[in-house]
């Protein structure tokens, strides 16, 4: 019962927070020929906050049972297309991502997937979401080569620490029942340092006056990061990780808004 209270107020604070986002990225659209990567964007905003006002109709009427394949999960893949397509637009024309890198990265959330499917039991739904996600992780990864916003030793890092993480959850479904509570300890500590690791580097790309395509980049692969930390933690966990992810969020909408008003 407390965590149902706890994840309605989550969602109502957090759709508070997207209509906001989302009536700051309307007055972007129509300032000039840029307002296209505004549109996605904001139809992306649209998509979730119509997700998280479902998932809260659902636990009203609904509480304490598990939601089926339903609109707030369309709405979320949408949200993640959308977004997707808006990082794109600033990036569009330009080099194409690494291969090495891509394949690694689609290799990894490829893994995610799994994972999840192993959670969950739930084939059609985790799949459909892979194949989001793959998309997605393409645009990061190629708007990260492409800005040149993470040194080498940040790439091997973050690579380094998300396959350990994969590593770990994965032996989850094989150890015995006395070492899953400290294994499942230790891969909840990894995941907060990742994201700790995340937000330094954003964080520093800010103060250090990295260029806007570079933020936009960064925040993006968080975005991308939390989306998995969420997947990846039961409650109360998935709040933090949520919480995260919507950090990320805010700092990507604001590149956004600098991208379309860019002299």
């Amino acid at each position: 019962m407390i965590g149902n209270q706890l994840a309605i107020a989550t969602n109502l604070i957090f759709s508070a927070l997207l209509i906001f986002l989302i009536r700051y990225c309307i007055r972007l659209i129509g300032k000039n020929e840029r307002s296209v990567t505004a549109v996605f964007y904001t139809f992306g905003l649209i998509s979730l906050l119509l997700s998280y006002l479902y998932w809260l109709a659902y636990s009203l009427i609904r509480p304490d049972t598990r939601m089926p394949f339903a609109p707030n999960e369309v709405g979320e893949n949408a949200c993640i297309l959308l977004i997707a397509s808006t990082v794109q637009t600033v990036f569009n024309g330009k080099a194409m991502a690494s291969v090495k890198e891509t394949v690694f990265a689609i290799i990894l959330q490829a893994a995610c997937v799994g994972l999840w499917i192993g959670w969950s039991g739930e084939w059609i739904q985790d799949i459909i979401a892979g194949f989001v996600m793959f998309y997605f992780v393409y645009v990061t990864i190629k708007s990260l080569k492409v800005s040149d916003a993470l040194s080498k030793t940040e790439w091997r890092m973050l690579g380094g620490s998300m396959l350990l993480l994969v590593l770990l959850q994965g032996l989850t479904f094989a150890v015995p029942k006395e070492i899953l509570k400290p294994l499942d300890t230790v891969c909840y500590a990894l995941i907060f340092a990742i994201c700790a690791y995340y937000a330094y580097i954003v964080i520093k790309a800010m103060k250090e006056g990295y260029d806007n395509e570079q933020i936009m980049s960064l925040s993006c692969c968080g975005y991308l990061y939390g989306l998995n930390a969420m997947y990846m933690s039961a409650e109360p966990m998935y709040f933090a990780a949520e919480l995260f992810m919507i950090i990320m969020m805010v700092i990507l909408t604001l590149s956004v808004g600098r991208a379309v008003m860019k002299e």
